[in-house]
């Protein structure tokens, strides 16, 4: 990349791109459509390379509405890297292993295998800043926001784990007999998704004071293909990445609707084998990772129209 190298307070390093400039309004919000979910999308853009990491080192993926993308690089020296709309990459932190990254508002949260512990983050002006860490007493693995609180899963096996931002813990959760990653909190609904990934996705009232026990809403079979991996919402819709068979699994009040895959366009490959998938309409987005890229040296992440998803 052509920046310098910045360090700040010791945890993590960060260099920048400068942004294209654009005179672009705001995008159109899309009606998602349910009676016309595609069968296949194409991407319109990819992004890069990692900066850290080969092989399948990309991972989970967050979308901010002011029109940035975060993706993570599992690589022991990885960390986050913040995207445009268009793939560019603008901002590389270093922190560590970075498995899974959520954010709400300027709040970015993602789990640093290498440390054992959340790290936190402040996003402005398309610019992550790290603040601080808590520490949790597992590997973590996936990451999702609900409020003002954590939700983490761990890789051993079937620990998910609610926290306050400061690093107390608030919960366990129950049900879950096997490994889970991917989760995501719908706020309006206070409901908590939650993926186990040979068996299906869970449903628990997203609350710290609510009850801990789950709804089993979809299971592996029919709609869903081990392992079942990211989860993201495009209002009023749920999506599954649904990673033995790569297609992407679409919800609504929790019944199941249809899938869609992401084929080759003719620029850019499809996807295989997706990890993390984000979406935002307000910016007429959905992002997946691709664990073969297959043109580049590491896993990365296809940009895909929603409103080509849902037909708008």
């Amino acid at each position: 990349m052509s920046s310098g190298e910045e360090t700040g307070g010791g945890e993590a390093a960060s260099t920048r791109e400068p942004a294209a400039s654009t005179e672009a309004g705001p995008p159109t919000v899309p009606t998602l459509d349910s009676s016309r979910i595609a069968e296949s999308a194409t991407p319109f853009a990819e992004t890069p390379d990692l900066v850290v990491g080969k092989g399948d080192d990309a991972d989970d993926v967050a979308i901010h509405p002011d029109g940035y993308v975060i993706g993570v690089s599992k690589n022991s020296k990885g960390g986050l890297e913040v995207y445009d709309l268009e793939g560019k990459r603008l901002q590389w932190v270093q922190l560590g292993e970075t498995n899974n990254v959520d954010l709400r508002g300027s709040t970015v949260v993602s789990t640093n295998r290498s440390e054992d512990r959340v790290d936190i983050l402040a996003f402005r002006d398309g610019r992550l800043e790290y603040e601080r860490s808590f520490p949790v007493p597992f590997d973590p693995y996936g990451v999702c926001l609900y409020r003002d609180t954590v939700v983490v899963t761990a890789t051993d096996a079937s620990r998910v784990e609610q926290y306050s931002l400061a690093g107390r813990h608030l919960r366990s959760f129950r049900d879950v007999a096997s490994q889970a990653e991917g989760c995501v909190s719908d706020e309006k609904r206070g409901v908590l998704y939650v993926a186990e990934e040979e068996r299906g996705i869970w449903r628990f009232e997203a609350g710290p004071g609510a009850s801990s026990k789950g709804t089993l809403i979809d299971e592996v079979g029919d709609h869903l293909h081990e392992d079942i991996e990211g989860l993201t919402l495009a209002s009023p819709f749920l999506i599954a990445s649904s990673q033995g068979d790569s297609t992407y699994a679409v919800y609504r009040n929790d019944e199941y609707l249809a899938s869609f895959r992401i084929t080759d366009s003719d620029e850019i490959d499809g996807t295989n084998a997706t990890d993390g998938i984000a979406a935002n309409p307000e910016v007429d987005l959905f992002v997946a990772h691709d664990s073969e890229n297959a043109r580049g040296k590491s896993s990365n992440y296809k940009y895909v129209r929603l409103s080509e998803i849902f037909g708008s």
